[in-house]
């Protein structure tokens, strides 16, 4: 037993409001309970840096529907760095820039947490949906909300 002298504050955590992060993997360990892997991203810019996202990816899942979806986290990290073909360990993925687009949503608890929704290279240009949405409600004066529109953001999938 170790001794602590020390008083318990309210704990309140903060989810990270919806944006794209330049975020790189920093902590990957193998979890049987969930049969994958936990993911650890760390922010590398901006108000939120070395604030920790967590993820999981069940890529050794008994059902296959959920390996798929493991498979695609994987598929989409790959992308995002550049990295083709057969994977044969996750040191391959630690510690190397790349970006996230953050959501959150209500879980089983009816907490709200945040989750990762889309991968991208370093190189690719992302424009922020919400960004765009208060340009069109102020009048549309920016050229971004010339070239774009709603629709361009439909399709929210992983590039693969």
């Amino acid at each position: 037993m170790i001794k602590l002298d020390y008083a318990a504050q309210p704990y309140d955590f903060e989810v990270l409001p919806d944006d794209i992060y330049k975020v790189e993997i920093t902590e990957i360990k193998y979890t049987s309970t969930k049969k994958g892997i936990n993911l650890t991203y760390t922010i590398m810019d901006g108000n939120y840096k070395g604030r920790k996202l967590f993820d999981n990816a069940n890529i050794f899942h008994e059902k296959s529907e959920v390996r798929a979806i493991g498979h695609r986290k994987i598929d989409g990290i790959a992308y995002a760095l550049n990295i083709q073909g057969q994977i044969e360990s996750t040191l391959i993925l630690m510690k190397k820039p790349f970006k996230i687009k953050v959501k959150h949503r209500i879980n089983q608890d009816d907490e709200k947490i945040n989750t990762v929704s889309r991968y991208y290279k370093i190189s690719d240009t992302v424009i922020n949906k919400e960004s765009i949405d208060i340009n069109l409600r102020n009048g549309g004066k920016n050229e971004i909300t010339k070239k774009y529109n709603e629709d361009d953001f439909a399709n929210e999938d992983i590039p693969f």
